[in-house]
């Protein structure tokens, strides 16, 4: 079960190579949104090093305009059209586009990621006197990792886990990295 003593045991075992931290591509993120409404260049391509540097040959940094006016967009649409809009981008899957709107919109959209999904796929839970996986394991990973339903039922389990542990989204992610990293979950 994630639980609040889930989050807290795992959360701090939480390790990311990553020459960028969060926290700074956090700031970098929001200051520039709040100065210029935009995302820089560079700060974009440290959000894509920072999410998975093997995109980066995937990015059309030479019509990087095409970004910039689908981040404007983003910052005026309701709910899941912001993932829509940015799905489907040269290089950019629902990976990318959630941590993209997880660096605008922190506490509205977990990012989504192979290790977090297998972690809901794997644990479970009590609803009503049974005991069911966070995600339905029905479908397979990438269906939660590619698929913009998935997406839903992620962002939903994942929210649900932020309630009930009064936990934020970083954190709870942090933990199901952690958690799937130590253990390493085969489904």
């Amino acid at each position: 079960m994630i639980d609040k003593d889930f989050i807290e045991k795992w959360a701090p075992k939480y390790i990311y190579s990553s020459k960028y931290k969060y926290s700074e591509i956090l700031d970098f993120v929001q200051k520039e949104l709040q100065e210029s409404k935009i995302i820089s260049k560079e700060t974009f391509e440290k959000i894509i090093r920072w999410k998975a540097e093997r995109n980066l040959n995937n990015i059309a940094w030479t019509k990087f305009e095409i970004y910039i006016e689908a981040i404007t967009d983003v910052l005026k649409l309701q709910g899941y059209k912001k993932v829509c809009r940015l799905v489907g981008l040269p290089g950019i899957l629902l990976p990318n586009a959630t941590t993209i709107l997880h660096l605008i919109y922190p506490k509205e959209f977990p990012i989504v990621d192979i290790r977090t999904v297998k972690v809901l796929l794997y644990k479970t839970q009590k609803v009503d006197g049974k005991i069911v996986h966070y995600l339905d394991t029905r479908y397979k990973i990438d269906y939660y990792r590619y698929q913009l339903w998935g997406y839903y039922n992620f962002r939903t389990a994942i929210n649900k886990i932020a309630i009930s542990t009064k936990k934020g989204l970083r954190e709870i992610d942090k933990a199901l990295f952690a958690y799937d990293t130590e253990n390493k979950i085969e489904l």
